[in-house]
């Protein structure tokens, strides 16, 4: 079974979920949480809640939509002031992306 996080990170929310996809390929969502982005100063901040909110303690993979230009796997979020960068998730997360 894989665990995967399909997550919309905008200006006002950062909506996040979690999917388990079985040997089948059949995906179940059994965890979603949204939160203001005004409440959390980084995107890691949001990030770390929403996992302790989860319960969960690995991921599998990560799919992120994020609103701002994605250049070399980094999003700097010009409303919020949050940088969402792939290769510091898989680094401090040990998340496959």
């Amino acid at each position: 079974m894989n665990t995967i996080l399909a997550a919309d990170i905008g200006g006002t929310n950062a909506r996040f979920t979690i999917w388990n996809r079985d040997a089948a390929g059949d995906d179940k969502l059994i965890f979603t949480r949204s939160y203001k982005t005004e409440d959390y100063s980084t995107f890691e901040l949001c990030y770390e809640q929403f996992m302790v909110d989860s319960e969960l303690r690995q991921l599998d993979s990560v799919c992120l939509a994020v609103a701002g230009v994605v250049q070399s796997n980094r999003s700097n979020l010009t409303n919020l002031g949050w940088i969402v960068d792939g290769d510091k998730m898989k680094s401090l997360y040990h998340i496959p992306m």
